[in-house]
This record gives C-alpha cells, structure tokens and sequence, in this order.
C-alpha cells in the first residue's frame, strides 16, 4: 500500500469483502480466491487519486501471485548509476534493487552479502532464453553459492569483456598485451576469480568486431584463426 495505505481503512476493507464475495476468482489465472490470497487490484494505479480507487469498474480481483506480477513494474522509479554507487544505496536504503554489471565475486556485492542485507534473484530459463535471443550477446550463467556466501547458485546473464583497440595502435604492443594475458591466466585467476574464467578458444570467438593484427598474430600461434579487416 506504500504512501497511500491511509486509503486503505475501514470502508475499504468492508468493500473489498463485498467485491470479492461477488468475484470469487482470479481474473488473471482463474483460480479460486481465499483468505489473504484474495487481492483486490485497481486495474489502472490510483498513486492517490479517490476517483480511480473508488471507481470498482478499475477493480478485478486477482491472486496474490497474479498482483504482485502486474503490480511489479509500476511503481518503480529507476535511477542510473555506477554499481559501486548501486552498492551503497541498497546498503543506505535509498533503493530496493539494482542491477549490477560487474565481474563476480565483487567487492561491494560481497560486503552486502556476507552482511545479510542483499540476496541475488535468480532468473528462470525462460527468461533466460528470451534475454538471449533479443540480445545475442548475452549468455547464460551461473554465480556459485560460495562467491557470496549464498545458500545455492544462482542462474543470471553475463556479457563477454571485450577490449577495444585503435587501429593505429602496433602490432607489437596488442600482441604483447594478449599474451601476457593469456600466458599468465593462473597468476591473474590468483588476483580474481574470474581470471580462472579466461579462455583463449572463447576469446578467438568475437564476431562483432575484427581482430588487431597483433591479437591476430598471437591467436594463430595457439591455432586459431580470427577474422581481421
């Protein structure tokens, strides 16, 4: 009910009774209505206004389940900011939840978790599937229970990192730069976790833009062709 739960007195409860008792079932899913299951929605938000919570043509009575589905986008209000800044205003909190695009286990994340105040929210194949397929670029992934300390794993997204370089940049330079990369994986992954993540095949495998020649060069001595302008 948020900052109107002051409309939500008496006379309501006595016609939210009246409501139900005249529309005993989901009007979303069709299941019979019980007990604190029984929600009745206002089909178009209120956010205040006595005509629109009044007026029962804006009623329909739903599961819980059903509202909170319809109800879960439309009092958000997003802000865009960094994840660290994401971090310290659910730790303040001045926000609810945040998406954050950071490599795992990051430093802010593992502070709020291993403080109990933050879960991850998994998402399900199915959305898994639709991000995938509106964004290729995304693929599938699951954060370990022992990166944060969480009670199971937990399937999300993830984006590959990719580092630019101008075409003015030397051979040399960009050769030398991938191959300490990938000649140091054990010593990186030391330092991270996701250094155990580096794959010279998996990197040899971006489409969306050409190789340096010098990344070029040091992916055929491993055997691997990639495509150059």
């Amino acid at each position: 009910m948020g900052k109107h739960g002051g409309m939500y007195g008496a006379q309501w409860r006595k016609a939210r009774i009246a409501f139900l008792r005249e529309h005993p079932f989901c009007a979303m899913c069709g299941k019979a209505l019980r007990g604190a299951d029984a929600v009745v929605d206002h089909i178009r938000p209120h956010r205040g206004d006595p005509v629109l919570f009044w007026d029962e043509n804006n009623w329909q009575a739903l599961c819980k389940e059903c509202h909170d589905r319809k109800t879960l986008t439309e009092d958000i209000n997003p802000t865009y900011q960094s994840f660290g800044d994401s971090a310290d205003a659910l730790k303040n909190g001045q926000i609810d939840a945040a998406f954050i695009v950071a490599g795992a286990p990051t430093t802010a994340i593992t502070d709020l978790s291993t403080s109990g105040q933050v879960y991850l929210v998994a998402i399900d194949d199915e959305h898994v599937d639709k991000l995938i397929a509106a964004s290729p670029y995304y693929s599938a992934y699951t954060v370990t229970a022992d990166t944060y300390g969480m009670p199971e794993d937990v399937q999300t997204v993830a984006v590959a990192a990719v580092v630019l370089v101008r075409d003015d940049v030397s051979d040399d330079a960009v050769y030398t730069f991938v191959s300490t990369i990938f000649n140091n994986i054990d010593a990186i992954a030391e330092q991270h976790g996701k250094g155990a993540e580096l794959n010279v095949e998996f990197a040899a495998n971006m489409t969306s833009v050409p190789y340096h020649p010098g990344a070029a060069k040091y992916f055929a001595e491993q055997g691997l062709e990639v495509a150059t302008k």
